[in-house]
């Protein structure tokens, strides 16, 4: 009678199992690891998705003005850590085969361009440093010297953590504060766009540039520094030294 039991019950667990499995599989049976898309760097947009199976598919679409081009790329690809290795990944926009995931990003590195796409849907685990809840308003971006030279000398890329955060946020404030006049917007109305770094001095040095969450800039800021030459005060850019407790550098923006 024991056997029996034990008999029933490992078959309802088996069955379990594979209705579960077939719950998160598409059409094509395969079962989604990772969703994550970029709907603003190509004029278009791309979606990746990775599956339980250690295969991937990349599709790109390029919406002209008055056509519409897709491209597919497939592969395969291993997770380690919080790092994602692609075989083969031949999206020469970005021409890198790596990727980490965080702060609910897969942010390719090492590549031509810095590309990333945000993840709409997760069954793994991914690395996060901060708050997303708490700052939603901010965009944390790796340093790489190949495209960011807004530092003077020989600097390392800086994870930020929960607490330099709370600390960054407080000498902005401060920022807004001091330049009253100048600065006539709260602070929330911008998407912050951050690079942070460590110099020579093991001092933690962080670059923001804040643009008005209006239009196109709601969201966009979240997948890449934006170049903006006009718009006056929906527009700056400073430096804050974390270890100093200081901010330097404040440029705004000139009117169009």
């Amino acid at each position: 009678m024991i056997r029996r039991h034990l008999l029933l019950f490992g078959l309802l667990g088996l069955f379990f199992q594979c209705n579960q499995s077939k719950k998160g599989a598409n059409k094509f049976g395969k079962v989604e690891q990772i969703f994550a898309e970029n709907n603003y760097d190509l004029g278009g947009s791309a979606k990746l998705n990775i599956y339980a199976d250690s295969t991937y598919e990349f599709t790109v679409t390029d919406g002209g003005f008055d056509h519409q081009k897709i491209e597919k790329f497939n592969g395969f690809c291993f997770i380690k850590s919080d790092t994602i290795y692609f075989k083969p990944f031949e999206f020469k926009y970005v021409n890198s085969a790596k990727a980490i995931i965080k702060n609910n990003f897969v942010e390719f590195i090492e590549g031509k361009y810095p590309f990333r796409v945000k993840i709409r849907k997760s069954n793994v685990a991914v690395k996060q440093t901060y708050d997303l809840g708490q700052f939603n308003g901010y965009s944390i971006f790796t340093y790489d010297k190949k495209f960011y030279n807004y530092f003077t000398e020989d600097v390392k890329p800086y994870e930020l953590t929960q607490k330099d955060l709370i600390e960054l946020d407080k000498l902005l404030e401060k920022c807004f504060d001091d330049n009253k006049v100048e600065l006539n917007r709260k602070s929330n109305q911008y998407g912050k766009q951050i690079i942070a770094v460590i110099n020579k001095k093991k001092e933690v040095e962080v670059w923001l540039s804040c643009n008005c969450k209006e239009r196109q800039f709601k969201d966009e800021f979240e997948y890449q520094i934006m170049q903006v030459h006009d718009g006056g005060n929906c527009h700056f850019r400073l430096k804050i030294n974390l270890t100093k407790q200081s901010y330097s550098d404040l440029s705004i923006n000139g009117e169009a």
